[in-house]
C-alpha cells in the first residue's frame, strides 16, 4: 500500500508552521502557557464526532485560560493529513492536533503514513467514542450481524462494503476477510460520508462511528447489526451486539486524543493534560454535551497513561500488519 507522499506532507506542514508561527517561534515560558490563541486542527471534517468532541472541549479550556482554542478542520487519509500538518509545526505549545487512537494506530500499520505517536508528543485521550457501528439499510435482509456475515459467505463477492483506505474501519474489514466474509470493498471516506453511501445505495453495508449514524438509526432509515467496542454502550439502549461474538478478535475500542508536535515542552504537555482532565471531570457543560452524543460516561488519562493505552492498542493492530500491507 502506497504511503502518503513525502512532499504532500512537507507542504501541509509549512503552510500549518506559518500559519501558526507568525514571527513568534520562541517557546512558550511553561509556567505562564497560553499566553495566546492556542490552535487545534482537528484531523476530521466538521460535524464527525472528533469534531464535535473537540469543540465541546474547546469551550471548556476557554474558560479556564481565558485565551480561544480555535479548530480548524483538516480532513483526509484516514486523519493522516492533519496529522502530517502538526507533526511540521513549531513545537511552541500552540499547535496540536485532535483524532481518534483507531486512526492514528491503524495508518501506520496498514502502511499508509510510517508515523504514529511516538513521532509527537501525545498530551491526552479525553473520551471513548460510542462506537464504531455495523449499519445496513432497515430494508436489508439481515437482522443480524451473523445473518450479514453468513451472507457474506453464500454469495461471495456481491455484498458492497462502504471503508475507508488506513485506520479502524480497514482493518475491521481485513479482519472479517480473514475471518471468511467476503465483501467488495469500496472506498466511502469519512464516517458521515459512509453513512451516506448507505443511505443513498451506493452501498450495501458500512461501519460508522454510532453518534454519525444515530440519527438514521433513530429515524428508522438505517439498521444497527454490530458494534466493535468490547461490550456495548452502557447509554445505548436496547444494547448493540459486539461483533467479537460473531467475528472473533473483532473489537477496536475508540478513543479521542490529542498530540502536540514533537519537541514541544513536557512541561506544556502537562500543564495542557491537567486542564484536560478539569474539563473531562468537572465541567458540567462538557459532561453533559459529552455523555449526550457519546453515549459514554466522561472519562480521560493522564500523559502517563495516555501513552500506555497508544502502545497497547498500537500492539494489538500490529498483530494483523501482515494482512494489511
Amino acid at each position: 500500500m502506497k504511503k502518503i507522499a513525502f512532499l504532500t506532507i512537507l507542504l501541509a506542514a509549512l503552510i500549518v508552521t506559518n500559519l501558526t508561527a507568525g514571527g513568534r517561534g520562541q517557546a512558550a515560558d511553561p509556567e505562564a502557557w497560553p499566553t495566546r490563541d492556542v490552535m487545534i486542527v482537528c484531523a476530521f471534517m466538521a460535524g464527525s464526532d472528533t469534531d464535535i468532541n473537540v469543540r465541546a472541549l474547546a469551550r471548556g479550556l476557554e474558560s479556564r485560560f481565558n485565551v480561544r482554542f480555535p479548530i480548524t478542520n483538516v480532513a483526509g487519509g484516514n486523519a493522516s493529513i492533519g496529522m502530517g500538518q502538526v507533526m511540521g509545526a513549531r513545537p511552541d505549545g500552540y499547535t496540536f492536533v485532535a483524532l481518534q487512537t483507531a486512526s492514528l494506530m491503524g495508518n501506520v500499520t496498514t502502511g499508509l503514513v510510517d508515523f504514529c505517536h511516538r513521532d509527537m508528543a501525545p498530551v491526552a485521550i479525553f473520551g471513548r467514542q460510542a462506537g464504531e457501528t455495523v449499519i445496513v439499510p432497515t430494508a436489508a435482509p439481515y437482522q443480524t450481524f451473523q445473518e450479514l456475515i453468513d451472507a457474506t459467505r453464500a454469495r461471495p463477492g456481491t455484498i458492497r462494503f462502504a471503508t475507508v483506505t488506513g485506520g479502524a474501519v480497514y482493518i475491521a474489514t481485513v479482519i472479517m476477510r480473514v475471518a471468511g466474509a467476503d465483501f467488495v470493498p469500496i472506498e466511502g471516506g469519512d464516517g458521515p460520508a459512509r453513512v451516506l453511501q448507505v443511505l443513498g445505495g451506493h452501498a450495501d453495508v458500512t461501519i460508522a462511528p454510532f453518534s454519525a449514524a444515530r440519527p438514521q438509526i433513530e429515524a428508522g432509515a438505517v439498521r444497527p447489526l454490530a458494534t466493535l467496542l468490547a461490550q456495548s454502550p452502557t447509554r445505548v439502549q436496547p444494547p448493540i451486539q459486539p461483533a467479537h461474538e460473531v467475528v472473533p478478535n473483532l473489537i477496536i475500542n475508540t478513543l479521542f486524543c490529542i498530540l502536540g508536535p514533537a519537541g514541544t515542552d513536557p512541561r506544556i504537555v502537562q500543564r495542557f493534560n491537567a486542564a484536560i482532565l478539569d474539563v473531562v471531570n468537572n465541567d458540567a457543560a462538557f459532561r453533559e454535551e459529552f455523555t449526550r452524543h457519546n453515549f459514554q460516561d466522561p472519562w480521560a488519562l493522564n500523559v502517563a497513561d495516555t501513552v500506555a493505552e497508544m502502545e497497547a492498542q498500537r500492539a494489538n493492530f500490529m498483530q494483523f500488519q501482515r494482512y494489511l500491507q
